[in-house]
């Protein structure tokens, strides 16, 4: 049996040495540290029988490498309008964004219902989405708020004048008049929502009367919507005609184009036009078929308008945006179509909408937000978007694939005009709404009086917005943002 061996000051202080530098690896060293070596004479001071030479010992030394971590990547909020159809096409079109950039992550968010009064109370309390879907009139009252990005400066540096020129003609103009300030841009396409004259082909051939075509008049209208109304003694049980809201400025703009009236003064948007012989001609036509022939759906008595009137076989036709998921869904009940909104006495016009996308003044994530909103308006969500829902897309280049995949989605809509929303958008006759300069004033005097109009059974003469001119002049004062 061995001898127990004794702890020599020698062995004492080795051993103290490797202790204290183990204790501070263990305090200091990052899980993968990076070692350095250090050769350090050490002179060790002991009483000793015999010489012995300097003692070297190899102290480790541990260096702190300070990582920079990479700053988190921008997260894009996109508030999306919709669901089924519209939430299955933002779902994919983020995923495809995600799936192709790792630099910046695109979340999206259902719109809530009572939306511009939630949206604007998230802009002032600092937490509103980047991205957000609205329409023209809506964007020109979230700019006068100032709560808008002007997205010049970054189309001006980043957009090519091909990629401008395959939008739908007349779109880039139209998204840059919503702020009324020359140069300035406050959004980019989203779809085109666009007014056609739909019809129930059964209707028109119950009451033998041809189907409407590029050719119809506005007298063509007047006589087929009376020949196409049915009656039971003093009871109308189905109208031959419908307008989707005539009582708001917003539709209605476009039946005084058509006979060379307007509610405002395009490069005056303080003037109002109400007035004048042609806008008063148009109103006139409208709200006679209404109240004089009553060919037209009465919205208070029936409780539907435009495409919803068409498709609960209330109504023979109407004029209303499209081509629309409601008619596509209606295809097995009804044999339904649709054609070019009817000449009118000056030109023919349409409504031809500002669905886009428009940016937060208050983002934080402003550059990111840009990147996203170019693949919104751009190719690939555009396709993904006019593919999953049937709205026909902002770029040409998508629009050319619509007529396959509507019917992918719809196999009805095979016998139905596919080549209408092409040729109309390349006749260039839609037209964005017309709007004065402090919009929400003007709506405050002129709907009401539309109501009156077009609403009230037996209808106000349409004088009376005539009259209100000086009024919504007087309402002009709000400030250019």
């Amino acid at each position: 049996m061995e001898p127990k061996r004794r702890l020599s000051r020698r062995d004492f202080l080795r051993l103290t040495a490797v202790a204290t530098t183990g204790a501070a690896i263990a305090a200091c060293a990052p899980s993968t540290p990076q070692v350095v070596q250090v050769e350090k004479p050490v002179e060790v001071v002991k009483e000793v029988v015999k010489e012995v030479p300097v003692e070297k010992v190899v102290e480790k030394q541990v260096q702190v490498v300070a990582t920079v971590q990479p700053a988190e990547k921008p997260v894009v909020r996109w508030q999306y309008d919709g669901g089924g159809r519209w939430m299955t096409a933002a779902e994919q079109s983020a995923a495809r964004w995600n799936e192709d950039h790792d630099d910046i992550l695109l979340l999206i968010e259902p719109r809530p219902p009572d939306t511009f009064e939630k949206l604007m109370a998230s802009m002032v309390a600092g937490v509103a989405p980047d991205i957000f879907e609205y329409w023209g009139l809506w964007f020109a009252k979230l700019h006068q708020k100032g709560q808008l990005l002007d997205l010049q400066p970054r189309c001006d540096s980043d957009l090519t004048q091909e990629w401008i020129d395959d939008m739908v003609p007349g779109e880039w103009d139209n998204f840059s008049r919503l702020s009324f300030i020359p140069g300035k841009r406050v959004a980019l396409g989203r779809y085109i929502n666009f007014m056609y004259l739909s019809y129930n082909k059964g209707f028109f051939d119950e009451a033998g009367v041809d189907y409407p075509d590029i050719n119809w008049t506005m007298d063509d209208m007047k006589e087929a919507a009376e020949k196409l109304t049915v009656r039971e003694g003093d009871q109308i049980k189905r109208w031959g005609g419908s307008f989707r809201s005539a009582h708001a400025m917003e539709r209605q703009f476009y039946n005084l184009n058509r006979f060379g009236g307007n509610f405002v003064k395009w490069d005056d948007p303080k003037k109002c036009l109400m007035g004048t012989p042609e806008a008063q001609e148009a109103m006139e036509w409208l709200r006679a078929r209404y109240w004089d022939d009553q060919s037209y759906v009465p919205r208070l008595i029936v409780n539907q308008l435009g495409t919803t009137a068409l498709v609960s076989g209330y109504a023979a036709f109407t004029e209303d945006g499209g081509p629309h998921y409601v008619i596509r869904d209606a295809l097995d009940v009804y044999d339904l179509d649709y054609t070019h909104i009817c000449q009118g006495p000056v030109r023919r016009s349409s409504y031809m909408v500002t669905d886009g996308y428009g940016m937060w003044s208050g983002g934080q994530y402003q550059d990111a937000a840009w990147e996203v909103m170019k693949y919104l308006a751009g190719d690939i969500n555009q396709d993904i978007r006019q593919s999953v829902t049937g709205q026909t897309a902002t770029r040409m280049g998508v629009v050319a694939k619509w007529p396959d995949e509507v019917v992918e989605l719809d196999a009805a809509m095979a016998n139905t005009n596919l080549h209408i929303p092409e040729e109309a958008f390349a006749m260039g006759y839609g037209k964005d709404d017309e709007r004065f300069f402090c919009q929400a004033e003007a709506e405050e005097v002129i709907n009401p009086l539309l109501e009156k109009v077009f609403l009230v059974e037996g209808g106000a003469p349409v004088s009376i917005l005539a009259d209100a001119c000086p009024q919504v002049e007087a309402v002009q004062t709000c400030e250019a943002i």
